[in-house]
């Protein structure tokens, strides 16, 4: 036990004989004795109630079934008011139990804490003369509940001495990789106070290793210390030792602890072999059933086992199963063993690997094997507890970097624009793996450079190549029949790489011809030849043509401008001719000639794309003229009565039939003024009408009426003009006078 405990355990003793009621599971601070109670001897009170003096109205608490066990709560967690309602529910000896198990530390920080245990016990007492008298049970709360518990050793008295006799016993264990070596019952019978060394004891089950040199009864520093067995086992190579307590609840001592109670004597150091290593187990009476109200026999376990060791692979550049980047290869526990393949990288040679153990870790690589090693664990004595450490142990792998040939190869641009499958030269060499190394270029007449390449040398493919473009190419233009610069064959001219060139229009050539038939008078024939279009250029090879600027700019081959042509146009004339009006020009010589909707309107223009014959086709005028005049000079038409005069009618187009109609007022005197002429049609005619002006007309204006119908029954009307003036009459009578 702790020392502060120890010291608590001595005020403990000495307030013993003050109480009258330790043995009973009493609730402390619960209740308040009930005013029909007349027996106030037992009687306790917190603070809270330290001045009350009239007990008439005490009621009897409540007790929740709500509040938790003092095992079962972190009291560190909870505030002063919580963990003093934990503490009032829960009896003497749960609390001083509690106490008992907390460490140096942790019972000085429950004790500075404002709660139930820092403050005194009273008790009541009744005078005979009726009054209540007050007395102090304990001056301290803690000290009473750790004394209702060491109070019930039935072997050792109050000053600390041994009397009587006690028997108990206890289960040892040692267990490696969770199977039992050593399973051993300890009896002890017959203890007397003082006694030591205790020979009436024995040890039954299964020993195993395990060998056995004292069991004694001891006390160490004013503490309790219960039976102490001595033994000694083998520790296997590569092990460490845990220690666990099965039932205990915190009933007092059963561990490996040495004589000051300040360290385990369990070895926790680790071995690489077998070795001899000594424990000393301490057992506390109630955990070997030797104290009254304790019937449990507790069982304490020693397990031997190896902790883990992760070994981990760094590739360094390389392949190591698959992985590129450090990774887990595998983690076995101590002296366990795992088979290290050999890394793989392109243009590298393996040299082996670099171990690297991390804290804790000895792991051990030899060949291929790797042994798995963990020194890791530790012991804390703060906790009294190991703590599992996985350690790790890295690989990293070396590498040396191999020598690799190297080829440097150079194209030279054929006139095509394409490069040769076989290279004009080839430079070869060798470099060390991952160097980098950059190809000389050459220079060749004609040809332009180009820039330099850099590669880093590995174990693939270490080519460079490199091309040579032409400085410059030909272009040959084909005017395809027509002209171009003066020439009607091919011309090439040669054209620097990169640099542009207008490409003129070529001139066409000759197509077609047109003969055109006029059918006139003199029955005219013409033929006109139609020159074709321009379209223009297809390109063949390297190079780029722009066909809206029409500009050439040469690179990657030789190349060809073809002209392309398309049919050429012309314009039909148009034609004139008397008596006749002109349609249009019709592929058809034998239409009627009054057609009126031929192929071709005159002034048309059209595509020539092959030799044509094409026909005037003309339509026959209607023409109708008249006039009249005097037959004697002058002629023009100013009549006396009695004088004579002729009607002229002139027709053009086959006229059958004229009717003449005089006006009236001169017709009345002679009806045959008004007369029809029926004509043989022909194409151009005359009709002369002489007639006299009757004598006794009147004077004035009159006009004629002459109508023309032609065979296709057409009708065309003039109106010929006359006056009179006078009459031959009067001359006459004058002459007479």
């Amino acid at each position: 036990m702790k020392k502060l405990l120890g010291l608590i355990f001595a005020a403990v003793v000495m307030l013993t004989p003050m109480t009258s009621f330790a043995a009973e599971s009493t609730y402390p601070l619960h209740y308040i004795p009930a005013a029909e109670e007349n027996d106030f001897s037992d009687a306790l009170y917190d603070t809270e109630h330290s001045e009350i003096t009239d007990w008439s109205d005490a009621v009897v608490w409540e007790l929740s079934e709500d509040v938790p066990k003092l095992e079962d709560v972190d009291w560190k967690v909870l505030t002063d008011e919580a963990l003093t309602e934990v503490i009032n529910h829960s009896t003497y000896e749960e609390v001083g139990w509690f106490l008992l198990g907390l460490e140096d530390e942790e019972l000085e920080e429950i004790l500075e804490r404002d709660t139930t245990l820092i403050y005194p016990i009273y008790s009541f007492r009744d005078n005979e003369d009726g009054t209540q008298e007050q007395e102090i049970l304990a001056e301290h709360y803690y000290e009473h509940a750790i004394g209702s518990v060491m109070s019930v050793f039935k072997w050792e008295d109050a000053t600390g001495t041994y009397k009587g006799t006690a028997d108990g016993y206890f289960y040892f264990r040692i267990k490696k990789d969770g199977t039992k070596t050593t399973d051993l019952t300890v009896r002890v019978y017959g203890v007397t106070a003082g006694q030591g060394t205790v020979s009436n004891y024995e040890i039954s089950g299964t020993y195993g290793s395990w060998s056995t040199s004292s069991v004694k009864c001891e006390k160490e520093n004013k503490q309790w210390a219960g039976i102490v067995l001595n033994g000694k086992y083998t520790k296997p190579a590569h092990y460490y030792t845990l220690w666990s307590i099965s039932g205990s609840g915190g009933l007092g001592r059963y561990d490996p602890w040495n004589a000051n109670y300040t360290d385990y004597t369990l070895s926790y150091t680790h071995s690489s072999s077998d070795a001899s290593d000594t424990v000393r187990i301490q057992v506390n009476g109630c955990n070997a059933g030797m104290v009254d109200g304790f019937s449990g026999h507790y069982k304490g376990t020693i397990d031997l086992v190896r902790y883990d060791n992760t070994l981990k692979i760094n590739p360094n550049g390389g392949t190591h199963g698959g992985k590129t980047s450090t990774y887990t290869l595998a983690t076995k526990e101590c002296k366990e063993k795992t088979t290290v393949s050999a890394p793989t990288r392109a243009g590298y040679e393996f040299t082996g690997w670099t171990l690297s153990n991390g804290s804790g870790a000895a792991g051990s690589l030899s060949g291929t094997t790797f042994t798995h090693c963990n020194k890791g664990a530790t012991f804390s004595t703060d906790t009294d507890v190991y703590s599992k450490t996985n350690v790790t142990t890295t690989l990293t792998a070396n590498w040396i970097a191999k020598n690799y040939p190297y080829e440097v190869r150079h194209y030279k641009q054929l006139k095509d624009g394409s490069y040769p499958s076989t290279p004009d030269e080839t430079v070869e060499g060798t470099a060390g793996n991952d160097t980098s190394f950059t190809g000389p270029v050459k220079s060749y007449p004609g040809y332009t450079s180009p820039a330099a390449k850099t590669i880093t040398i590995g174990s693939g493919s270490n080519v460079i190549s490199y091309y040579y473009q032409k400085n410059s190419f030909d272009l040959t233009v084909d005017p395809n029949g027509g002209t171009w610069r003066g020439n009607s064959t091919p011309t090439t001219i040669s054209i620097a790489n990169g640099s542009s060139e207008v490409i003129a229009d070529p001139i066409a050539p000759v197509g077609s011809s047109v003969k055109l038939y006029y059918h006139d008078d003199e029955e005219k024939v013409v033929t006109q030849e139609v020159r074709k279009q321009f379209s223009h250029w297809t390109k063949t090879g390297g190079g780029t043509f722009d066909t809206n600027t029409k500009k050439f700019t040469s690179g990657n081959g030789d190349a060809n401008l073809s002209a392309n042509y398309i049919g050429g146009t012309i314009t039909l004339p148009r034609l004139e001719r008397e008596h006749y009006t002109f349609v249009g020009w019709d592929t058809n010589s034998n239409i009627d000639p009054d057609v009126e909707n031929p192929d071709y309107l005159p002034g048309q223009t059209i595509p020539v794309n092959n030799d044509m014959e094409l026909h005037a086709i003309w339509k026959v005028n209607f023409e109708l003229d008249a006039y009249i005049e005097r037959v004697l000079s002058p002629h023009d038409p100013v009549f006396e009565n009695g004088e004579m005069g002729r009607l002229k009618i002139s027709m053009v187009g086959f006229v059958n039939k004229i009717e003449v109609t005089f006006p009236y007022e001169l017709s009345r005197y002679d009806d045959t003024l008004s007369t029809i002429h029926i004509l043989t049609p022909k194409l151009l005619d005359d009709v002369t009408q002489e007639f006299y002006i009757p004598l006794y007309s009147a004077e004035g204006g009159y006009r004629v009426t002459v109508t023309a119908y032609n065979e296709e029954g057409d009708m065309l009307t003039v109106y010929p003009n006359l006056s009179i003036v006078g009459s031959i009459l009067d001359d006459f009578r004058t002459r007479l006078r």
